[in-house]
């Protein structure tokens, strides 16, 4: 199958790479020099994504480029539409014009976090941020333009590269003995491995629709940090709880967006590993690469 993916240097567009060339697919990918094919594409033109549609034919589509910085949505609100919202109008209208399904990312953060308990897909939406808004209203154009979609929304993506909070924890547990991390934002780590394994096999599921896909189990970011060093074995540090009001962000976010996978849970294959699971293999993939 010839699969189109944007934001393929992305930290789950590399890990969909592997997954998708050990099923045999055939992928195009954008914006990524790690393939022969590299097809630079500007998904916020309009022109060049249609036209890359027609040049390539592709069977199926797996959408991750996108801004994910929520700070730098919050404060480029027009960037942060025009690459979040523009961008996947864009490609879920040529999506809708050749007839193929579409994957598309979104997150936690299209909810407020006020919820006393999970979110299931069925939940109204109320984000806080614009980056949840602009991803919310991405969405919309994915079910209004397209019949064949898949949603998926997650939460923490974590991986061995790229930038987010495990990796962060790790390098500065080598700089300094003291880490300062908020213990009032909870949700779920999802490792990008395990994301990446769910969508490659997508396309063989005709069941479209919205789905919330992390690991298993729920933590702080705080509970994140003492699992981390835990795993690793690193002593010596100390994780310090604050208030996330304490950080100097623009951002407003949710307190608690755990997701519930129910749709899943309804087909009975949640049968996804917890987080800690993950870290495990997350940490040992570090300490190889370290060494």
């Amino acid at each position: 199958m010839r699969v189109l993916l944007t934001g393929a240097a992305g930290m789950l567009g590399m890990q969909l790479i592997i997954k998708l060339l050990s099923r045999n697919h055939h992928i195009i990918p954008t914006d990524y020099k790690g393939l022969h094919n590299v097809i630079n594409v500007d998904i916020c033109n309009s022109e060049q994504v249609f036209a890359i549609f027609e040049k390539t034919s592709p069977d199926f589509v797996i959408h991750t480029a996108a801004l994910t910085d929520i700070d730098k949505c919050t404060l480029e609100p027009d960037l942060a539409y025009r690459v979040n919202v523009q961008g996947t109008w864009n490609v879920a209208a040529a999506a809708a014009r050749h007839d193929v399904p579409i994957v598309f990312i979104s997150t936690d953060n299209v909810f407020d976090g006020m919820k006393n308990g999970p979110y299931t897909e069925y939940d109204r939406p109320n984000p806080l941020n614009t980056y949840g808004q602009s991803k919310l209203a991405a969405e919309y154009h994915i079910r209004n333009l397209t019949r064949k979609y898949f949603i998926i929304r997650t939460s923490w993506l974590f991986s061995e590269k790229g930038k987010n909070m495990p990796l962060f924890i790790l390098d500065t547990a080598m700089k300094q003995h003291n880490i300062h991390i908020a213990a009032d934002q909870i949700a779920s780590p999802t490792y990008a491995k395990d994301l990446a394994e769910f969508i490659a096999d997508l396309p063989d599921n005709y069941l479209y629709g919205t789905y919330h896909f992390t690991n298993k189990g729920s933590c702080s970011w705080y509970e994140l940090a003492k699992d981390i060093l835990s795993l690793a074995g690193i002593s010596g540090v100390t994780v310090t709880p604050v208030a996330s009001n304490e950080y100097k962000s623009p951002t407003r976010k949710p307190r608690a967006s755990v997701l519930r996978h129910y749709n899943l849970e309804m087909q009975n294959k949640d049968n996804i590993r917890h987080y800690k699971d993950a870290l495990k293999e997350f940490i040992s993939e570090w300490i190889t690469a370290k060494q």
